[in-house]
């Protein structure tokens, strides 16, 4: 086994073993690099960030306005591009299509079922009128958006979407319940006339 004995002296380590012997500095404070303080450090160098600043620093960064090309016949963003069925566009075709810069669609919409109505062909005119109102409904935020200036942007077209879908649902709601009321009131004048000749007839 091997026998080491260390002898301590005010600089240096005596070794003392069986297999190598010498002597080994010590190192005091004077002896130690002195660590430069942060007032020191090089220019240009970094400063190392303390335990109280996060790491990387917050930057304050401006939100980015995207640009609001509306009523300009270009691309949709993806917040309309998402949305899908227009129930306003749908309900008050022509109507909405006046108002949202489709002028000629509304014109179509109106007029040709009418001008049908009168050469006899109103079952051609309602099917127009069908088809042209599911177009609308399938496109109208595209549409819209593309051919009226929204000046408040998304939220402003949002907005006025969100109105013209309740004005249209509120339109057909009437609609159904005075169609309801005027099949009711035929079939009770009819009922009325035909007892009353049935009672005429006795």
């Amino acid at each position: 086994m091997q026998e080491i004995e260390i002898v301590w002296s005010n600089s240096l380590i005596a070794v003392k073993s069986n297999k190598k012997a010498g002597t080994y500095p010590i190192m005091d404070e004077s002896d130690k690099v002195p660590t430069p303080p942060v007032d020191d450090v090089p220019s240009g160098a970094a400063p190392a960030p303390s335990p109280e600043t996060p790491w990387p620093p917050a930057v304050d960064a401006a939100p980015v306005e995207l640009a609001n090309d509306s009523g300009q016949n270009a691309g949709v963003p993806p917040e309309v591009a998402q949305l899908q069925w227009n129930w306003g566009a749908f309900f008050l075709n022509w109507l909405w299509c006046l108002n949202h810069g489709l002028v000629l669609w509304g014109v179509l919409i109106l007029v040709v079922p009418t001008l049908l109505r009168i050469v006899h062909l109103a079952p051609l005119g309602s099917l127009l009128v069908l088809a042209a109102a599911i177009y609308m409904g399938i496109n109208g935020y595209k549409l819209g958006w593309q051919n009226r200036r929204f000046e408040g942007g998304i939220p402003q077209f949002l907005e006025v979407e969100k109105a013209w879908m309740k004005w249209g649902i509120a339109v057909f709601v009437i609609g159904v319940v005075l169609f309801i009321i005027a099949v009711i009131v035929a079939v009770a004048i009819l009922g009325t006339a035909i007892f009353a000749g049935m009672h005429h007839g006795m």
